[in-house]
């Protein structure tokens, strides 16, 4: 059986919400932006992309609002769909970029850049003897800002995991920067 063009125009009035669910997704809007933007930024450290993907998540919470099935607080979902798309930025991210150009390159772990180049050196240097999964744990923690729960969640490992290279990262970063005699102020 073929469907009509009727058949799709019932299908989009189906999803699409009522006068009375755009004036909650309004309110929804109203209340939960700052929050959401908030998060965004925690993600993504700028302030056009944050905003950019902000009204990605109320698109999105538009598009499914039809799903909200009222079992849980508002802010339950909206949480899920910001963190999903949150994290699912993140991974996209990482697939667009190699691992050590954002680390070695773009990255300020200061915020304000590297303090000299000598300390662009030595994080190359401490870097080059882990493995790619450590370089992004580094990445997400340090340049991202996540918790080790968020980079556990976006690389699909555990937080016990992530603890335990993160652990090991700095245990081989003292040991380096205290044979080399060099402050980590240096960094």
């Amino acid at each position: 059986m073929q469907k009509t063009d009727l058949d799709a125009d019932k299908t989009a009035t189906a999803t699409q919400p009522d006068k009375a669910q755009k004036k909650e997704i309004e309110q929804l809007y109203e209340k939960y932006s700052p929050w959401v933007l908030q998060r965004c930024m925690r993600y993504t450290r700028h302030k056009q992309e944050a905003e950019d993907l902000m009204h990605s998540i109320f698109l999105k919470i538009l598009q499914k609002f039809h799903t909200f099935r009222n079992e849980a607080a508002p802010f339950t979902w909206i949480y899920r769909i910001t963190v999903n798309l949150c994290l699912n930025h993140v991974r996209r991210q990482w697939r667009e970029t190699t691992l050590d150009e954002p680390i070695l390159d773009h990255a300020s772990f200061n915020t304000k850049g590297y303090k000299t180049i000598e300390s662009r050196i030595i994080w190359k240097e401490i870097l080059q003897g882990f493995s790619t999964q450590t370089k992004r744990i580094v990445f997400l923690s340090v340049y991202e800002g996540l918790s080790q729960n968020e980079i556990a969640e976006t690389i699909g490992v555990s937080r016990k995991t992530v603890q335990k290279k993160w652990s090991q990262f700095l245990e081989k970063m003292k040991v380096k920067l205290e044979r080399d005699g060099v402050s980590h102020a240096t960094l």
